[in-house]
């Protein structure tokens, strides 16, 4: 697990994304530290830490990439490990302007169960298409900066921002509203089971266990209440699998709809 400091005026950020965003170039810009970088999938392969070069009682976690919050290899599981059992986590979400359609998956995932402080969307200088942050912005209802860690392209302003801890303003909840039988499933199990996991989103937290996530399944035992979901999701006329592919398909929707809107150029997702 994380060794994160005891004392309480040193503000610790993580950054969570998919391999191969750029994340380690930009830990670097934000701390003058160095991580390996490359073009390999998976380059950070344990968790990393600096301080803010403008203020060293803001320290930086660089985290091994992940596609999502559902582990399926070592180093996944490294910061699934490390990240689900930090309380208040403070979180910059790191996404490739190539992919945002692959990265903006794990960016929903994240909303739904943090207040995720900062979106980034980095490598704008050779995205093939224009973003509109502003309207992301809104979409997202977190703030996003437009950056190019390789060309020191927006970071300042990033560094800038968290100095003067603009990212703490009040943010409107984000939330995507499921097909009327998910969204029962998830009043039922709100209903009748009163439960609270540090920090997360409790809505959030049943959307992953529906989505098969192993590791909400343990924290769910661990809080002595899996087999109450268990019994309240047996009385849907609806499989597990077919749970899965309803919300898989609409937060594919969902972030289709963001691609068509803040996009300028918009075959290249198709």
């Amino acid at each position: 697990m994380l060794n994160l400091s005891k004392k309480i005026d040193v503000l610790e950020y993580f950054l969570i994304g998919a391999p191969n965003v750029g994340k380690s170039t930009f830990f670097n810009r934000l701390t003058w530290n160095y991580s390996n970088v490359g073009n390999a999938d998976r380059i950070t392969n344990n968790v990393i830490s600096g301080t803010l070069r403008k203020n060293h009682k803001i320290k930086i976690f660089d985290l091994p990439g992940i596609y999502n919050l559902n582990p399926t290899s070592d180093d996944e599981q490294i910061t699934i490990n490390n990240f689900f059992e930090i309380e208040n986590q403070k979180i910059i979400n790191v996404i490739s302007a190539k992919n945002m359609k692959r990265d903006l998956f794990l960016t929903v995932q994240l909303l739904e169960l943090f207040k995720i402080d900062q979106i980034v969307i980095n490598m704008i200088d050779i995205a093939p298409f224009k973003i509109n942050e502003f309207k992301l912005m809104k979409k997202l209802k977190t703030p996003v900066n437009l950056i190019s860690s390789n060309k020191n392209i927006g970071v300042k302003q990033i560094i800038k921002d968290l100095v003067l801890s603009c990212n703490n303003q009040q943010q409107t909840e984000f939330n995507i509203v499921y097909p009327k039988l998910i969204e029962e499933i998830v009043k039922n199990i709100q209903k009748q089971i009163n439960f609270k996991y540090h920090s997360f989103k409790q809505k959030g937290l049943i959307i992953q266990y529906l989505e098969g996530n192993e590791y909400i399944k343990q924290i769910f035992k661990k809080l002595k209440i899996e087999n109450k979901i268990k019994k309240i999701i047996s009385e849907v006329n609806l499989t597990n699998q077919k749970i899965k592919t309803i919300i898989k398909t609409k937060k594919n929707e969902f972030i289709k709809e963001i691609i068509n809107d803040i996009c300028l150029i918009k075959n290249n997702f198709k």
